[in-house]
């Protein structure tokens, strides 16, 4: 038993204010680690965040590419008809005019 205590009387004597602050340190390092796991935490929900961003971001990119091709498919139909009213109106018109002259032609000559 006097060796227990003799023990405990040699590291209480051993103890400088040095221990001391290497107590404190270690507390503060674990404090600090605290706050490094608080921040982790925070970069974490962070990066979620801009993850869901993301997606979100992809997902309407997705829809306007979508919308896009279909507004260029419907010009494309619109300027083929347009393309097709125009020559068959062309072609009409070409139509009618040769009627006349055609009926110009037919006509006897007055002599």
């Amino acid at each position: 038993m006097e060796n227990r205590e003799q023990k405990n009387n040699n590291d209480m004597q051993e103890k400088t204010p040095d221990d001391k602050h290497f107590d404190d340190n270690s507390h503060a390092t674990n404090e600090d680690i605290e706050e490094f796991e608080s921040v982790s935490n925070e970069i974490d929900s962070i990066n979620s965040f801009l993850d869901s961003l993301e997606t979100n971001v992809d997902s309407i990119k997705d829809q306007l590419l979508s919308i896009l091709t279909s507004n260029r498919e419907i010009l494309k139909e619109i300027k083929e008809e347009k393309d097709n009213q125009n020559q068959k109106s062309e072609k009409d018109d070409d139509g009618e005019s040769s009627d006349k002259s055609s009926k110009n032609n037919a006509q006897p000559m007055e002599t």
